[in-house]
């Protein structure tokens, strides 16, 4: 399951713990950069657990980035389009929407 650790952000605002079947690739951060991001959500399989979704905003840029979304079964999956399409207003600087 995908644990959103930031509910109030306004790419992960109201969502909840989430099932996806997916290959979870990991990004291998820098340990002078870990505590800059902002983590969004993160993979829990009992003893592992790994950022998945995180946020970052530098100057008037904003990034947004997910390990999720390898295949299609993945982004068939309502939450991952919903995060990915706020995710697009987000760092577009626009008000969220969600998908219709």
């Amino acid at each position: 399951p995908i644990v959103i650790t930031d509910p109030e952000h306004p790419v992960t605002r109201g969502m909840k713990r989430f099932e996806i079947e997916d290959e979870s690739y990991r990004d291998k951060f820098h340990p002078a950069t870990i505590d800059k991001l902002h983590h969004l959500g993160r993979i829990d399989r009992g003893n592992e657990t790994h950022s998945m979704i995180w946020v970052h905003e530098y100057g008037k840029g904003r990034l947004f980035n997910t390990g999720l979304g390898h295949d299609q079964k993945a982004w068939d999956n309502p939450a991952l389009q919903k995060m990915v399409v706020r995710a697009l207003y987000w760092t577009a600087g626009k008000p969220v929407k969600d998908p219709k």
